[in-house]
C-alpha cells in the first residue's frame, strides 16, 4: 500500500464523513448514501487511479441528483411536476 493511496483514502473518507453528517441532519438520502460509500469503498479498491476516479464521481453525484440532472427515464425532475405526476397517476 502506497502513501498516495493512504492519503487519498483519508481525504475521501473525511469528505464522506462530512457528506454523511450533512445528509443525516438534512434528512437527505443522496448525500448520506454517497458519504457512506465514500467511507467504505477504499477498502475494496487496490488501484490509486481507480480510487480517485470513483471518489470524484461519488463526490459530485449528490450535486447532480439534487439538481435533477440524473433522474430515471419518465420521472419528472422538479418537485412541482412530481406532485402533478403522482396526482395524475392515481
Amino acid at each position: 500500500m502506497s502513501t498516495s493511496f493512504l492519503v487519498w483514502s483519508m481525504l475521501f473518507g473525511s469528505v464522506g464523513l462530512g457528506f454523511f453528517i450533512y445528509g443525516k441532519r438534512q434528512s437527505a438520502i443522496s448525500p448520506m448514501a454517497c458519504g457512506l460509500a465514500l467511507m467504505i469503498y477504499p477498502y475494496f479498491v487496490s488501484s490509486v487511479i481507480v480510487l480517485v476516479i470513483i471518489g470524484l464521481v461519488l463526490m459530485v453525484l449528490p450535486y447532480f441528483l439534487s439538481q435533477g440532472l440524473l433522474t430515471p427515464c419518465g420521472y419528472p425532475s422538479t418537485s412541482a411536476t412530481r406532485k402533478q405526476y403522482f396526482t395524475n397517476a392515481m
